[in-house]
Protein backbone atom coordinates (compact mmCIF):
# COMPACT_ATOMS: atom_id res chain seq x y z
CA UNK A 1 0.00 0.00 0.00
CA UNK A 2 1.18 3.46 -0.84
CA UNK A 3 2.93 5.23 2.72
CA UNK A 4 0.55 8.26 1.90
CA UNK A 5 -2.23 6.10 2.28
CA UNK A 6 -1.50 4.25 5.15
CA UNK A 7 -1.18 7.76 6.94
CA UNK A 8 -4.87 9.27 5.49
CA UNK A 9 -5.84 5.72 6.56
CA UNK A 10 -4.52 6.29 10.02
CA UNK A 11 -5.44 9.55 10.30
CA UNK A 12 -9.05 8.86 9.11
CA UNK A 13 -9.51 5.95 11.98
CA UNK A 14 -8.08 8.35 14.41
CA UNK A 15 -10.78 10.65 13.67
CA UNK A 16 -13.49 8.19 13.25
CA UNK A 17 -12.41 6.78 17.12
CA UNK A 18 -12.19 10.27 18.48
CA UNK A 19 -16.21 11.21 17.24
CA UNK A 20 -16.85 7.62 18.29
CA UNK A 21 -16.18 8.34 21.69
CA UNK A 22 -17.77 11.76 21.56
CA UNK A 23 -21.21 10.71 20.50
CA UNK A 24 -20.30 7.93 22.95
CA UNK A 25 -19.61 10.73 25.80
CA UNK A 26 -22.64 12.71 24.46
CA UNK A 27 -25.61 10.21 25.11
CA UNK A 28 -24.16 9.56 28.42
CA UNK A 29 -25.40 12.90 29.95
CA UNK A 30 -28.51 12.83 28.33
CA UNK A 31 -31.24 11.71 30.99
CA UNK A 32 -28.19 11.80 33.68
CA UNK A 33 -29.65 12.36 37.42
CA UNK A 34 -27.81 15.59 38.40
CA UNK A 35 -26.26 13.80 40.91
CA UNK A 36 -24.06 11.69 38.93
CA UNK A 37 -23.18 14.44 36.73
CA UNK A 38 -19.80 15.69 38.28
CA UNK A 39 -18.60 11.78 38.18
CA UNK A 40 -19.34 11.57 34.08
CA UNK A 41 -17.48 14.92 33.68
CA UNK A 42 -14.85 13.46 35.72
CA UNK A 43 -14.85 10.44 33.11
CA UNK A 44 -14.94 12.33 30.37
CA UNK A 45 -12.21 14.24 31.09
CA UNK A 46 -10.15 10.71 31.47
CA UNK A 47 -11.39 9.41 28.35
CA UNK A 48 -10.83 12.53 26.06
CA UNK A 49 -7.19 12.87 27.60
CA UNK A 50 -6.27 9.43 27.00
CA UNK A 51 -7.87 9.27 23.73
CA UNK A 52 -5.48 12.78 22.54
CA UNK A 53 -3.18 11.89 24.57
CA UNK A 54 -2.92 14.58 26.79
CA UNK A 55 -2.06 14.40 30.68
CA UNK A 56 -4.08 17.03 31.78
CA UNK A 57 -7.42 18.23 31.27
CA UNK A 58 -9.58 21.31 33.55
CA UNK A 59 -12.72 22.65 33.50
CA UNK A 60 -13.17 26.36 34.69
CA UNK A 61 -16.47 27.87 35.66
CA UNK A 62 -17.66 31.47 35.97
CA UNK A 63 -18.48 31.99 39.37
CA UNK A 64 -20.16 35.15 40.52
CA UNK A 65 -20.85 38.85 39.38
CA UNK A 66 -17.28 39.63 38.59
CA UNK A 67 -16.10 39.60 35.35
CA UNK A 68 -12.83 37.67 36.91
CA UNK A 69 -14.42 35.11 38.81
CA UNK A 70 -13.51 32.18 37.52
CA UNK A 71 -12.90 28.80 39.98
CA UNK A 72 -11.92 25.22 38.37
CA UNK A 73 -14.76 22.69 39.05
CA UNK A 74 -13.14 19.34 37.38
CA UNK A 75 -9.43 18.73 37.26
CA UNK A 76 -8.24 15.10 35.36
CA UNK A 77 -4.47 14.77 35.57
CA UNK A 78 -2.98 11.28 34.19
CA UNK A 79 0.54 11.08 35.85
CA UNK A 80 -1.33 12.52 39.72
CA UNK A 81 0.27 15.29 41.46
CA UNK A 82 0.08 17.42 44.98
CA UNK A 83 -3.32 17.63 45.90
CA UNK A 84 -5.25 20.91 44.88
CA UNK A 85 -6.61 23.43 46.82
CA UNK A 86 -10.70 22.76 47.15
CA UNK A 87 -10.57 26.71 45.57
CA UNK A 88 -8.49 27.45 42.61
CA UNK A 89 -9.17 30.78 41.30
CA UNK A 90 -7.52 31.69 37.86
CA UNK A 91 -6.36 34.99 38.91
CA UNK A 92 -4.30 33.88 40.90
CA UNK A 93 -2.89 30.96 38.87
CA UNK A 94 -3.30 31.85 35.64
CA UNK A 95 -3.45 35.55 35.32
CA UNK A 96 -2.26 35.46 31.47
CA UNK A 97 -4.93 33.03 30.61
CA UNK A 98 -7.52 34.61 32.27
CA UNK A 99 -6.80 37.64 30.58
CA UNK A 100 -6.98 36.48 27.30
CA UNK A 101 -10.59 34.97 28.49
CA UNK A 102 -11.60 37.99 29.08
CA UNK A 103 -10.94 39.72 26.26
CA UNK A 104 -12.66 36.99 24.41
CA UNK A 105 -9.42 35.29 22.88
CA UNK A 106 -9.50 31.17 22.60
CA UNK A 107 -6.04 29.84 24.88
CA UNK A 108 -4.63 26.56 23.47
CA UNK A 109 -1.25 25.77 25.18
CA UNK A 110 0.75 22.11 25.09
CA UNK A 111 2.25 22.97 27.81
CA UNK A 112 1.65 25.83 30.92
CA UNK A 113 5.05 26.95 30.55
CA UNK A 114 3.70 28.77 27.32
CA UNK A 115 1.44 30.99 29.07
CA UNK A 116 3.92 34.26 29.64
CA UNK A 117 4.61 34.61 33.74
CA UNK A 118 2.55 37.78 35.08
CA UNK A 119 6.11 38.54 37.22
CA UNK A 120 9.22 35.71 38.37
CA UNK A 121 9.13 34.15 41.28
CA UNK A 122 12.14 34.86 43.61
CA UNK A 123 14.99 32.11 43.05
CA UNK A 124 14.27 28.94 45.38
CA UNK A 125 10.66 30.42 45.63
CA UNK A 126 8.41 27.14 46.08
CA UNK A 127 6.05 26.74 43.20
CA UNK A 128 2.59 28.36 42.23
CA UNK A 129 0.15 26.04 43.66
CA UNK A 130 2.32 24.59 46.35
CA UNK A 131 0.41 24.26 49.68
CA UNK A 132 1.61 25.15 52.87
CA UNK A 133 0.23 24.66 56.47
CA UNK A 134 1.16 27.75 57.72
CA UNK A 135 2.97 30.95 56.64
CA UNK A 136 6.70 32.14 57.05
CA UNK A 137 7.74 34.90 59.48
CA UNK A 138 7.76 38.21 57.97
CA UNK A 139 4.54 38.26 55.63
CA UNK A 140 3.06 41.62 54.73
CA UNK A 141 -0.69 41.94 54.16
CA UNK A 142 -1.68 42.41 51.07
CA UNK A 143 -5.49 43.34 50.11
CA UNK A 144 -6.57 43.25 46.54
CA UNK A 145 -10.24 43.41 44.55
CA UNK A 146 -11.76 42.65 48.44
CA UNK A 147 -9.21 39.38 48.78
CA UNK A 148 -6.28 39.33 50.96
CA UNK A 149 -2.84 38.26 49.89
CA UNK A 150 0.35 37.70 52.06
CA UNK A 151 3.50 38.70 50.48
CA UNK A 152 6.44 36.89 51.77
CA UNK A 153 9.90 38.45 50.47
CA UNK A 154 8.05 38.16 47.61
CA UNK A 155 6.54 35.44 47.14
CA UNK A 156 2.59 35.67 47.56
CA UNK A 157 -0.06 33.66 49.20
CA UNK A 158 -3.49 32.97 49.61
CA UNK A 159 -5.28 31.43 52.16
CA UNK A 160 -8.08 28.70 51.70
CA UNK A 161 -9.37 25.27 53.58
CA UNK A 162 -8.89 21.77 52.48
CA UNK A 163 -11.84 20.13 54.39
CA UNK A 164 -11.60 21.69 57.70
CA UNK A 165 -8.08 22.79 57.72
CA UNK A 166 -6.71 26.35 57.10
CA UNK A 167 -4.01 25.74 54.60
CA UNK A 168 -1.92 28.80 52.55
CA UNK A 169 -1.25 28.35 48.69
CA UNK A 170 1.00 29.78 46.66
CA UNK A 171 -0.01 32.31 43.98
CA UNK A 172 0.87 34.40 41.12
CA UNK A 173 1.96 38.39 42.53
CA UNK A 174 -1.60 39.99 42.58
Amino acid sequence: MNPKKVVLRADLEDRLRFESMLADLSSRFVNLPSADVDHEIEDAQRRICECLGLDVSALWQKSGEEPHDFLMTHLYRALGGPPVPERMDARDYFPWCLEQILKGENVRLSNVSEAPAAVPAPAGAPPIGAVVSALPAGRVTTPKDGIEYYNCAGVFYRSTFQGNNLVYVVVQQP
